[in-house]
């Protein structure tokens, strides 16, 4: 190919070298990208990074140069690029050279395509989100209803019976047969299967308040019945 389209190399030396910062249309660092490979396309590794720099700041506007405050010799391609990515903005602003519009816009743009296409390519090389460990844990673990206590639906049942005894519906014990309570409120009857849990008599529970209060439990000698008694006279004064 080469051979077929040979390249005019004086062509390519006159470009590199009549190259110039065009301030109104192009930051400067598309200026310098700019500059360094047409130098490099035209004479290779002829020119050392040192002589580029020259090359780099022969091509920038007077002002620019003496804003950037460089050496004539010993200045290095990195110092160049960084000074002018530095001072650009201000000697834009000293020197009333702004930016076309139309140069940004296009910046923009092309900056815009660049973010989009890389988002694009993470959504196709990323793998799916997992749900987190919680939700996996949900999903293969069923929530199992919340069931009233049987001790909580027990004492509901206690109080409302209290509420609502009637000694009428109370049928005695008889022979062989246990104390039962006909409920208000089904046509069911309870029998005694155990003693009152707040005293051990033969009633139930809810019972208790009731004959308590009718004079027919007595307490004090229930509580008092079990405990053998002497003589004060049986006991050695120690004791008193």
């Amino acid at each position: 190919m080469r051979r077929r389209f040979p390249v005019n190399k004086h062509e390519q030396r006159s470009q590199a070298h009549s190259r110039v910062w065009n301030t109104s249309d192009e930051t400067s660092m598309t200026y310098f990208f700019s500059k360094v490979q047409l130098f490099r396309h035209a004479y290779g590794s002829l020119f050392t990074d040192e002589a580029l720099a020259q090359q780099v700041l022969a091509g920038l506007p007077a002002s620019m140069r003496s804003t950037l405050r460089l050496p004539q010799e010993g200045v290095a391609l990195e110092q160049v690029q960084d000074g002018l990515c530095d001072w650009e903005p201000t000697w834009r602003e000293a020197s009333g050279v702004p930016l076309a519009k139309t140069t940004l816009k296009g910046q923009k743009e092309k900056e815009s395509a660049i973010v989009e296409s890389e988002s694009s390519t993470k959504v196709l090389t990323l793998p799916p989100n997992r749900p987190p460990r919680s939700e996996l844990r949900s999903a293969a673990t069923p929530i199992k209803p919340v069931v009233p206590s049987q001790i909580a639906s027990t004492s509901a049942s206690v109080a409302s019976l209290a509420a609502s005894y009637d000694p009428s519906r109370v049928i005695p014990a008889n022979g062989g047969q246990s104390r039962m309570y006909r409920r208000p409120d089904s046509s069911k009857v309870m029998k005694l299967a155990r003693n009152c849990v707040k005293c051990g008599g033969q009633h139930f529970d809810f019972e208790h308040d009731h004959l308590l209060r009718a004079g027919q439990l007595n307490t004090l000698d229930s509580l008092t019945e079990d405990y053998p008694e002497v003589d004060e006279s049986e006991l050695d004064p120690q004791h008193f």
